[in-house]
């Protein structure tokens, strides 16, 4: 319960954490406030690929190449794992969002699970 009481304010931290260099300012945050880390996860990257190759065009530098899609999803749920990882290990909590995905049930889940285990700590 102490571990509650002493947050000043519930952050929610909403991005796909595909970002370099943001895990020392969540862990300097999570000190102070409760951060919750929303991971967005888009469809896409949900669903099986039938085709391993693609052009894909980047349209801030103009530049093409070719993409191996099957490598980008194993990297993908590798990613997934190493979010997981930093977030347990920074005291952060995780939660994950499927783009277009219901929010409000997810939200609703999220809560739930924090009071159970707030329970569980405190034997209420």
């Amino acid at each position: 319960f102490a571990h509650f009481a002493r947050k000043y304010s519930i952050v929610f931290v909403i991005s796909d954490f595909l970002a370099n260099d943001y895990q020392d300012e969540m862990r300097s945050l999570s000190g102070r406030y409760d951060i919750n880390a929303v991971n967005v996860i888009d469809q896409q990257s949900l669903r099986s690929i039938g085709s391993e190759l693609v052009h894909v065009h980047d349209a801030e530098t103009g530049g093409r190449r070719v993409v191996d899609l099957k490598s980008a999803l194993y990297l993908g749920k590798s990613h997934a794992q190493n979010l997981q990882q930093e977030m347990v290990e920074s005291g952060i909590s995780l939660m994950e969002v499927v783009e277009g995905g219901d929010c409000v049930e997810a939200l609703i889940g999220f809560f739930r699970s924090r009071q159970r285990r707030s329970n569980d700590e405190t034997g209420g």
